[in-house]
């Protein structure tokens, strides 16, 4: 997987310029696509463009066109921001995607994972998409540029998560790579590990020194803690569509990952927090709908 160097803001700035993006064109096209990257996790610039033309009939918006999303994407595709730009038959070897630039996809950064299989994530929600499905525009759409982690549902999730200890007796129970559990008895924020799908590359890298060798110096700046391991991959799971009991069951897999056991009360605590967190997060990634939404939804279509 390749993705070129970054440039600068200031490089950014002047190349869209002399594009001949205005301030007011550049500023929106910024906008929508982080917010398309936030709601829906993988769009095409073909899809993302038919957003557009959807948000039109709602709002007031620059008149674009086509080429002009397609143009952004490639100058972008060096900025630092919240999603990568990446041709479609780098992602997928399905033979589906359009040849050249206007083929690309835009991906939210949390759906490309630092080990394994990179665009597993990407697979999974793409296997839900048919290519006939319109993705769903919010009339709210350009609110949703900030960062998922920075909502209150989320850092009242990670301070639940901080706040247990791990106690058991073992790491990575029942899978290929469980192990001692050489942290017991601290909290999960003071737990720095990796994630089960970069353990199990390390374990089969060992067979390779050199790879190994070199794997281990690229995850070193990756390891996280326990605790902020454990929000990622509640927010993967959530955005791929399970909410309510699945939800909770998906997580309680993942606690016992880490050694983290909960009482009655904590139980309690984390299905409620869990519950606000998927209501007001957006969930559906096929189209943009937060949970609350699918489920007022479901109300309408079955009266």
């Amino acid at each position: 997987m390749s993705y070129p160097r970054p440039y600068t803001v200031k490089t950014i700035d002047k190349h869209l310029k002399d594009a001949g993006f205005s301030q007011e064109n550049a500023a929106f096209l910024n906008a929508f696509f982080r917010a398309s990257a936030n709601l829906y996790g993988v769009v095409s610039l073909r899809q993302m463009y038919s957003l557009y033309r959807d948000y039109k009939k709602l709002k007031e918006a620059p008149k674009l066109h086509l080429r002009d999303f397609v143009c952004y994407a490639v100058i972008t595709r060096r900025a630092v921001t919240s999603y990568h730009v990446y041709p479609y038959d780098e992602v997928r070897h399905d033979g589906r995607g359009e040849a050249g630039d206007i083929g690309s996809l835009v991906i939210h950064n949390d759906l490309i994972m630092p080990a394994g299989d990179p665009f597993n994530a990407v697979d999974n929600l793409l296997a839900h998409v048919s290519e006939s499905m319109r993705y769903y525009m919010d009339p709210d759409f350009l609110t949703h540029t900030g960062s998922m982690d920075e909502s209150i549902a989320a850092k009242n999730l990670m301070a639940f998560y901080s706040s247990l200890k791990s106690t058991g007796d073992t790491l990575f129970k029942g899978e290929s790579c469980e192990r001692e559990n050489s942290f017991k008895g601290m909290r999960l924020d003071e737990m720095p590990v990796y994630s089960l799908a970069e353990e199990e590359k390390i374990m089969v890298l060992q067979k390779d020194p050199k790879k190994y060798a070199r794997a281990l110096q690229q995850l070193a700046d990756q390891k996280r803690s326990a605790a902020e391991i454990l929000l990622g991959e509640t927010r993967a799971f959530q955005r791929l569509g399970y909410i309510n009991e699945l939800l909770v069951i998906r997580v309680h897999a993942l606690l016992e990952q880490y050694g983290a056991e909960m009482n009655a009360e904590q139980d309690r605590q984390l299905e409620q927090l869990l519950s606000v967190y998927t209501d007001t997060m957006p969930c559906d990634r096929l189209r943009g709908w937060s949970n609350a939404g699918l489920r007022e939804y479901a109300k309408l279509t079955q009266q």
